[in-house]
């Protein structure tokens, strides 16, 4: 007679084993693929920085060794003659983009939470002030020209040439020449940021203050909670800042805005 062969199965309890055992795993690993994520992405951000300083070498080079302008016309300034936009005129992002003819991706970090149109209009000044918030969101680029301390008087000067379409007369200063920077490697020109042009004319002083104010929760500036995608915030005065290009074309990741002076983002020439 022949014999009945019975397969060995699991039990419920060493089902709720193995199960326990993968929870465990999943739990340790779960981390570790998101720090992985999250460096893969901030190397994207600095390569896309790295391609920016190129572009603006291409742009000065082209130019007899003048930096461009953060923007061919301010916001709520008279339009220019056959500007781009109906006379909005570009912004930094969108003069290096039609000389090198760089991919509206480029301006984009891929940790940037907001839902983008990629058109050209993102290489628009706005209008006016009614305009910014959709620049602000849809129509923005993730990397800011860093404009910190162009008002500061006694003739400092930020890494940028200046628009003279209108401007505060503060912050009408003219052409700029590569040449002309103090210590290159340290001054830094593009941020990763909310806004095309992060200006702030008090200097470094006055863009710690505001900072300091909105990890606070207050202030006109509410984004700034939220301003550097790959730089913890948890509150005043503590490590706190974007990944950084330098006027040399280097890049560098995280750069504590509160230890930064003056020197680091604007000069005064010699």
């Amino acid at each position: 007679m022949p014999r009945t062969i019975h397969k060995a199965g699991f039990t419920l309890i060493e089902l709720l084993v193995v199960i326990s055992i993968i929870a465990v795993i999943v739990a340790i690993l779960l981390p570790a693929l998101g720090k992985a994520k999250e460096a893969a992405l901030n190397m994207q951000c600095l390569s896309n920085l790295r391609q920016i300083g190129l572009a603006t070498a291409s742009y000065y080079t082209d130019f007899d060794g003048v930096l461009p302008p953060p923007c061919e016309r301010w916001y709520n300034d008279p339009l220019l003659p056959a500007g781009a936009g109906s006379g909005r005129g570009l912004n930094w992002a969108g003069l290096l983009s039609a000389l090198d003819r760089l991919p509206l991706e480029m301006f984009t970090c891929p940790q940037d939470e907001r839902i983008f149109f990629v058109d050209e209009e993102r290489l628009w000044m706005p209008l006016d002030s009614a305009e910014l918030p959709d620049y602000l969101s849809e129509r923005g680029i993730s990397y800011a020209a860093q404009w910190v301390g162009h008002s500061l008087g006694d003739g400092r000067r930020v890494p940028w040439s200046s628009p003279s379409n209108g401007l505060p007369l503060g912050m009408q200063q003219g052409s700029l020449k590569i040449d002309a920077l103090r210590n290159p490697s340290q001054m830094h020109t593009v941020w990763d940021g909310y806004f095309a042009i992060l200006s702030q004319g008090n200097g470094i002083t006055g863009l710690k203050n505001v900072l300091n104010t909105s990890l606070s929760g207050g202030g006109a500036w509410p984004n700034h909670k939220h301003l550097f995608r790959h730089h913890a915030n948890p509150g005043p005065n503590t490590p706190f800042g974007p990944n950084a290009l330098f006027a040399d074309g280097h890049a560098v990741g995280s750069v504590d805005v509160f230890n930064l002076v003056e020197d680091n983002v604007n000069f005064k020439p010699n």
